[in-house]
């Protein structure tokens, strides 16, 4: 309630409760009223009236806040082995806030090979213009690593904005991905202190991620991991891709 509301409404109770003290005064109790527990009452009761009639008043005066909602399209790849039984996770950011972190989860089967599905984001306000989005992928179960192959995102903001947030690239298990919406943009035409940072973490963590180590001198360096399922699921062979040699193999 606004400050002129509430000065507003305590003029008006003070104006009733004066006016029925005054009468009582000159008159006394009033003839249906026999006690001051009931004249508190008839008091109470023009406090409330008066309160709901000025709150009536002002209705549609001032904007309701209401539940905004993110409307998300997300589509998964249509190779072999492209889907996922995992549990999916989504935060929104804006230039105003962050969404909270969002389960996607929808009655049926979820993020089957080829398919979109459409889920819901709700936030108590508005997050401002949108920026990144971060996908995480949890085990579901005791069920062995499931790798997805998350092909594009698209979200229909409440002020109905269409964004496409592509990826086209396998995500594995405990992997956190964030995308940035909208066109590919270079590290000097950055305007936003959150995509500026966005881009320095990104930096940092291939850095730290891809490294080279000596086998000896003058010998040629060779990559840091030491075995093959250390890869990020973005370059590691994907389990299609496997299915795919073996077969070959197969039939040669």
């Amino acid at each position: 309630m606004h400050e002129q509301d509430v000065c507003m409404l305590t003029r008006n109770c003070c104006l009733s409760i004066l006016v029925l003290a005054h009468q009582t005064f000159l008159t006394g109790f009033p003839s249906s009223l026999q006690t001051v527990e009931e004249l508190i009452q008839v008091v109470t009761t023009v406090v409330f009236t008066s309160s709901a009639s000025h709150s009536a008043g002002n209705r549609g005066q001032y904007p309701q806040v209401t539940m905004a909602e993110y409307k998300l399209e997300m589509t998964t790849g249509d190779m072999q082995y492209a889907g996922t039984s995992d549990y999916m996770y989504v935060t929104l950011f804006g230039t105003e806030e962050q969404s909270e972190r969002t389960l996607m989860d929808n009655y049926g089967i979820d993020f089957q090979r080829g398919a979109t599905g459409s889920y819901t984001v709700k936030t108590s306000f508005s997050l401002g213009k949108l920026f990144l989005v971060k996908v995480e992928k949890d085990q579901y179960l005791c069920l062995p690593e499931d790798e997805w192959y998350f092909s594009k995102m698209v979200v229909t903001t409440p002020e109905g904005d269409v964004i496409l947030y592509p990826c086209y690239r396998w995500i594995g298990r405990g992997e956190m991905v964030e995308l940035r919406g909208g066109r590919a943009m270079k590290a000097f035409e950055e305007d936003h202190p959150l995509l500026i940072d966005h881009r320095k973490k990104e930096l940092m963590l291939k850095k730290s991620l891809f490294q080279w180590k000596s086998m000896g001198e003058g010998l040629p360096h060779i990559n840091s991991f030491n075995d093959v399922s250390e890869f990020p699921a973005e370059i590691r062979f994907s389990d299609s891709r496997t299915a795919d040699i073996r077969y070959s193999k197969a039939m040669t």
